[in-house]
């Protein structure tokens, strides 16, 4: 894409995302974000909504703006990997996918039907029983690609795993997770009081995430690179995620559609597996931990460093269009 229409595509994102920001009405971000997951979640809104939550999204904005426009001067790489897929290849991931789509909509999903019990890691014995079925689940997923590197002799890169573009994966993802952490301070969901419980809730969502991501975005982007167009493989691949992953209802389904396609963008574009895997994880713990400091830690605190996260992502995308243009 050309720069210029590109900055300025960005830019307007920017404004517009920014007054809606500023203007829209708290009541009208209540009903959706209540919404998109079906439940109210956590006594949200019950603890108080701030209005340096609107400063906070404008400047989450400007961070994925900024780090939006350096992803897209990353030159894509080439997704083809060492060797065609067999057919029993395939008709391992096809088996594999359709057991777990059958199983996580008509089981477990059936779990978030009743009122009291709507997350799958509830309180009581069959909802324990049914967070271990899904848990096996999701590893015998992820063991599926490492098994296929083993029998059809593929390599590392061919599931994701390299060596290249580590740093760049690894700044990216973190601002952009903080980025989006920035926004969801204007709505609830997944919220804790500590950075203890943050980082035991997104450690928990890092063991699933890194297993799902590794099967359907390192490994299975790749295996249908031969085969098919690449915005159809980003379709299967970030349908096959959000069906698999935890879900409320169809919105909060395609909220992990849209970032599975985000996903195998960033993956195309940094060649690294790694790149998607720490995107979730530190968008889910800022998202986790940003709200509800107080107004002396949201004003003096975290503002600043906001700030800074801006300037840091802008004089390192400068740097990075310097090194190679």
């Amino acid at each position: 894409m050309n720069k210029k229409l590109l900055i300025l595509i960005l830019c307007c994102v920017c404004i517009i995302f920014s007054i809606i920001a500023l203007l829209i009405p708290i009541s009208v971000v209540e009903e959706a974000s209540i919404f998109i997951v079906d439940m109210y979640l956590d006594k949200y809104w019950d603890i108080g909504w701030h209005e340096i939550y609107r400063i906070f999204a404008i400047l989450g904005i400007i961070i994925l703006c900024i780090l939006i426009y350096g992803i897209f001067q990353l030159t894509p790489h080439s997704l083809e990997r060492s060797s065609s897929p067999a057919k029993s290849e395939i008709a391992i991931w096809v088996i594999a996918i359709s057991f777990g789509v059958i199983f996580n909509i008509g089981i477990v999903g059936l779990q978030w039907l009743i009122p009291e019990d709507q997350f799958i890691f509830g309180g009581s014995v069959l909802d324990l029983f049914w967070s271990l079925i899904y848990a096996l689940g999701v590893l015998i997923l992820g063991i599926i690609p490492f098994i296929m590197k083993k029998v059809y002799k593929l390599k590392n890169e061919d599931i994701g795993f390299t060596r290249k573009n580590f740093n760049i994966s690894i700044i990216f993802s973190v601002f952009l997770g903080f980025g989006y952490g920035l926004i969801s301070t204007f709505w609830h969901c997944c919220y804790v009081f500590t950075f203890q419980d943050a980082l035991i809730r997104t450690s928990l969502l890092l063991f699933m995430t890194f297993i799902l991501l590794i099967f359907f975005i390192g490994y299975s982007v790749k295996l249908f690179s031969k085969n098919l167009p690449l915005i159809l493989i980003y379709i299967i691949c970030s349908l096959s995620f959000c069906f698999i992953y935890l879900w409320h209802n169809t919105q909060n389904q395609l909220v992990f559609f849209f970032f599975g396609l985000a996903g195998c963008e960033l993956y195309r574009r940094t060649n690294n597996v790694i790149a998607p895997i720490m995107m979730a994880f530190s968008g889910f713990f800022f998202h986790t931990i940003l709200p509800y400091r107080g107004e002396f830690i949201s004003t003096y605190i975290l503002i600043p460093i906001s700030i800074m996260v801006i300037i840091l992502s802008f004089l390192y995308v400068l740097k990075m269009e310097s090194s190679t243009g």
